[in-house]
């Protein structure tokens, strides 16, 4: 196999300490996404790309690489997703580890199915694409969108009249994977190209995990699924 995962996951998280290491079910989440990665059966490496020694450690552990610790100016808030599987695709190479296509997986993905990076990944195969994405549909279309004014009145409504069923669907990042090939994350400015594929998540498949409620409602939800398989 010449496919590689990579898993960012670093200390800092203002809005949930340490939401890395956040226990799902008594496991760290960066563990929970390390299985799944694991039990997709594509990876011939997996690497956890981090700037904290307890996350390496707990990578290292669980018999998965690392590539040292991430440097602080790619650990910060600033830094996308695409530089630092940049950054990690350069220590692949130094170590002259054989890759063809690479996925990053982000840490606090529980409700994630392995399935799915399969179904990504033959995508990206099958139409020869620069990189497969998941997306949800948007719980609210922007077409029917209110404008509301400094003074907190309806300035403008926007087909108001129309039915929901007969607007354009529009749809959002699910935030949980990114295939591509090494190529294209060497040489792509953005991951959202027009030769970008998607797979369409269903609504409950998973939730961003952007606050204490999303990640007590995610707890929940994985409980229910009994591991999220």
């Amino acid at each position: 196999m010449t496919r590689i995962a990579i898993i960012p996951a670093r200390c800092g998280s203002k809005r949930i300490k340490q939401k890395n290491l956040s226990p799902i079910e008594g496991k760290p989440a960066i563990l929970l996404a390390i299985e799944i990665a694991k039990r997709s059966g594509l990876f011939s490496e997996i690497v956890v790309s981090t700037d904290c020694q307890q996350i390496s450690t707990l990578a290292v552990e669980s018999g998965v690489l690392t590539m040292g610790i991430r440097p602080r100016d790619l650990a910060n808030d600033f830094a996308t997703t695409l530089e630092v599987v940049q950054y990690e695709i350069s220590n692949i190479r130094k170590r002259g580890l054989p890759a063809k296509e690479v996925c990053c997986i982000y840490p606090v993905t529980p409700l994630l199915k392995s399935q799915r990076l399969v179904e990504a990944y033959n995508l990206l195969i099958r139409k020869s694409l620069l990189f497969v994405v998941p997306v949800q549909e948007s719980y609210f279309n922007e077409e029917r969108r209110l404008n509301v004014d400094e003074n907190f009145i309806v300035s403008k409504q926007l087909n108001i009249n129309r039915r929901t069923q007969d607007l354009k669907k529009s749809y959002f990042d699910a935030g949980q994977f990114y295939w591509g090939t090494i190529s294209a994350w060497e040489n792509s400015s953005s991951i959202f190209t027009d030769q970008t594929g998607v797979i369409v998540f269903d609504k409950w498949e998973t939730i961003d995990v952007d606050d204490p409620n999303d990640l007590e409602v995610v707890r929940l939800l994985y409980r229910n699924r009994k591991g999220g398989e």
